[in-house]
């Protein structure tokens, strides 16, 4: 709801004076104007305007004068402090701080805390102006403080430093140093193997015994535990008067009220049955069997350095065969002005193939690791 007109207030930008009536359109300590840097505000105490006072109000902003900034009443038509003449281009009061202001706070006004309804009769006004709270003192320099901080803070920012400093890529000339390799060859034997399985019994298994045995779990209720818990909830208990004020832009402000709902917490204790469950075995037939399968016999393997890659030889048996062939092969990079080496996975024959001992080339080295390779 609308209440009354308040008078703000103002602080002189020019000779500090704080806290001036905002139908004081002059300083009274240093007689200047109020100007375009002018901001009202709501004081703590509040100034109800008499019908006198309102009857000289224009219900408008004030507009600010292009020639000397002043602010001045919207029934003048002539600037009261130069009297240079208004025209459309004067920009009013909110226009003024339409610009300089942001625009979730230009035009708003100002909400002050809920007060409850038996401070209202006793005539609590429940609002207090930003520009009304004291200020905190600022913290003192603690030199002692900081000096004990500076240097854990200092090594831990070299080691973030390193890190970095080795994950960054770096390229280097370098030459093929060494070229080494391994091969391998999976030999696998047909033989009669032993394996389960809780189905069928695949084809060619010839069924060996059966067991029952536990093939999963099944979690089953058990009972019911009966347990109590606490719970809140909020709860209407009844209304408190929240004032705030909008801004008329002329030195007063249109003080506004309206009921805010106030809840309290209620606890409450209630009981609950719990279920409560157990694991229990599930039982299955197992099925042991006797089948034929290729399986691992052994390996062979060879290996070499700087010298041509050739595969393991070895005499196959009537029931061995050549299973999976695997081949690694490991380029080393020489970097003369480090005096150090890398080396380098290769990803397949053909690509290890293509490097020749003393070939020179430039790698990129990622956090010690080869990462790109241009001839």
């Amino acid at each position: 709801m609308t209440g009354k007109i308040i008078e703000g207030l103002w602080d002189c930008p020019y000779c500090g004076a704080d806290k001036i009536g905002g139908l004081k359109k002059y300083c009274p300590d240093c007689g200047h104007p109020q100007s375009k840097d002018t901001v009202f505000y709501v004081g703590e105490e509040k100034h109800y305007l008499t019908e006198e006072e309102l009857s000289a109000l224009s219900g408008q902003p004030d507009w600010m004068c292009e020639y000397c900034t002043s602010l001045n009443n919207a029934k003048f038509k002539f600037c009261k402090n130069c009297g240079a003449e208004r025209t459309e281009e004067n920009k009013d009061y909110h226009e003024l701080h339409q610009e300089t202001v942001p625009e979730e706070a230009s035009g708003v006004a100002e909400v002050a805390a809920p007060t409850h309804t038996s401070d209202i009769a006793e005539g609590v006004v429940a609002t207090k102006s930003l520009s009304d709270l004291p200020l905190k003192s600022s913290a003192k320099f603690d030199a002692k403080k900081l000096k004990k901080y500076i240097l854990p803070i200092a090594c831990a920012i070299a080691v973030i430093a390193g890190i970095i400093a080795l994950a960054a890529p770096r390229s280097h000339e370098a030459i093929v140093n060494e070229k080494s390799w391994e091969r391998s060859v999976e030999i696998e034997e047909y033989r009669t193997v032993e394996e389960s399985c809780w189905d069928n019994v695949p084809s060619g298994g010839r069924l060996l015994d059966t067991k029952d045995e536990i093939r999963s779990y099944a979690s089953v209720l058990s009972h019911y535990e009966t347990k109590t818990r606490e719970y809140s909830e909020q709860v209407l208990d009844g209304y408190d008067i929240e004032y705030y004020y909008e801004d008329n832009g002329d030195g007063t402000f249109t003080e506004h009220s309206r009921e805010v709902p106030r809840y309290r917490t209620e606890y409450h204790t209630e009981t609950y049955e719990e279920p409560v469950y157990v694991s229990v075995p599930v039982y299955d037939t197992k099925y042991y069997y006797e089948i034929e399968r290729w399986v691992h016999n052994r390996t062979e393997e060879s290996s070499g350095v700087n010298i041509e890659p050739y595969w393991p030889e070895y005499t196959l048996d009537d029931d061995e065969r050549e299973g999976t062939q695997k081949g690694e092969y490991t380029i080393e990079f020489y970097v003369e002005k480090k005096d150090k080496v890398y080396e380098y996975d290769c990803e397949n024959f053909e690509e290890f193939e293509s490097y020749e001992l003393e070939d020179r080339v430039s790698i990129t080295v990622t956090a010690g690791t080869v990462t790109e390779i241009e001839r």
